[in-house]
């Protein structure tokens, strides 16, 4: 999933839609084949289509009969067989209650934006937080979301009545969403709350579009649609966080260059780490944004040993740096200038954030001067940049570490 870093939302956005289409239309078959892909793009939402699969003969009744519901019965087992053997080696058939029960995967998702420690058990925390994914970076979905909700209140205040636009679809897809929460709430979380991260605000666009008809009228229906693709693109660049990525475009350029399956470690908390992939289109090695994605690959321990001995390599000098691309196999090293700052480092030190507290353990295990270190390894960088404030060293590992294979 590295290669699709924050995009794979929206491929499972996609694949959801074609879920419901294919509901709607009744193309049953049509559901375990996307409850695989869904796997594969956004593995978060194949559980709450998974819980719709199993649903919808509960809805449509009348479209199973025995023959029918047996085939039907075998495309999901189907399904549940390729899920199981993609992660033979991973986290469902490693240990899976252990590494979701580790807390690991919630690193980040529950403090955003959030200034004291939530409550799971409190029933605003569960609705607002987890059910409408209150959590997510940026103003631009928590603003749209009551805007929206306003024009379904006005709407349905004015003409009371049971909502007309919604597809026969959503009840199975609602069922499972809602059966998918409630079995990953006692075991996890943001697992639990991203059952909802397409089909509330989907189910709000329908019920915002019917309100906004009870409210004007049909005669507006067309004229609606560009008045809302307007307000999007006018509340968009204002609301949405967005990072501008052009200071790395000389290490994204180097790295372009290079052997296609290179593997680059930086930074884990740092954007170049994340990115890399997006705009060079090489593999990085472990990347605080990709968390969740991570630690279904490796396991929760395997992540933490992956991210500390990266940060060991970072801050320790070129004989760790030897000896983690050996066990590894990292092409390449890079160190970004800012974070071997006195003041970023000192920052670190009084951060409560699990991902600092890991590097303040490697940082009291080693004696050495962050900022020397740095120095030093300018003097074996295979490469360096500054671009808009931003500066950092490239080290080729291959030529650094003679006894890896392909080193020279």
């Amino acid at each position: 999933m590295d290669t699709f870093y924050g995009t794979n939302r929206a491929y499972g956005v996609v694949i959801l839609l074609g879920f419901i289409t294919a509901l709607q239309q009744k193309r049953f078959l049509l559901l375990a084949p996307l409850i695989m892909t869904a796997f594969v793009f956004y593995p978060a939402v194949s559980v709450s289509l998974g819980a719709a699969a199993l649903a919808a003969p509960l809805f449509y009744r009348k479209d199973f009969n025995k023959g029918y519901f047996a085939l039907y019965t075998a495309t999901l087992g189907l399904a549940a067989i390729f899920i199981l053997a993609a992660r033979v080696n991973s986290i469902v058939l490693s240990n899976l209650a252990a590494n979701l029960g580790s807390g690991q995967l919630e690193a980040y998702k529950l403090t955003q934006f959030v200034p004291v420690p939530l409550d799971p058990g409190s029933p605003l925390v569960i609705f607002l937080h987890f059910v409408l994914n209150f959590n997510e970076h940026g103003r631009f979905y928590p603003v749209l979301f009551t805007l929206l909700t306003a024009i379904a209140a006005a709407g349905f205040f004015k003409r009371p009545g049971r909502p007309e636009f919604l597809p026969e679809a959503f009840k199975p897809v609602l069922a499972g969403s809602a059966a998918a929460f409630a079995v990953l709430y006692p075991i996890h979380l943001v697992s639990a709350s991203r059952q909802f991260v397409f089909i509330v605000p989907l189910l709000l666009v329908f019920l915002a579009a019917e309100g906004l008809e009870r409210l004007t009228g049909a005669k507006y229906r067309f004229m609606s649609l560009p008045a809302v693709i307007i307000l999007f693109v006018c509340l968009n660049p204002f609301l949405t966080e967005v990072i501008n990525c052009r200071r790395y475009l000389p290490a994204y350029n180097y790295f372009s260059a290079t052997e296609h399956d290179a593997v680059v470690a930086a930074y884990p908390a740092g954007m170049l780490a994340a990115t890399i992939p997006v705009f060079s289109k090489r593999e990085s090695f472990v990347s605080y944004q990709q968390d969740d994605l991570q630690i279904l690959s490796h396991g929760a321990e395997g992540f933490e040993a992956r991210c500390t001995d990266l940060l060991d390599a970072l801050y320790s000098g070129e004989k760790q740096m030897k000896r983690f691309s050996d066990r590894y196999g990292v092409d390449y090293l890079v160190l970004e200038k800012e974070y071997y700052d006195k003041d970023f480092l000192e920052g670190v030190r009084t951060s409560p954030m699990p991902n600092s507290l890991r590097l303040v353990k490697v940082l009291n295990k080693n004696a050495g001067n962050p900022a020397d270190i740095y120095r030093k390894a300018g003097e074996i960088a295979e490469f360096s940049w500054i671009s808009d404030g931003k500066e950092g060293l490239i080290i080729d590992m291959r030529k650094l570490n003679k006894n890896r294979p392909g080193g020279q």
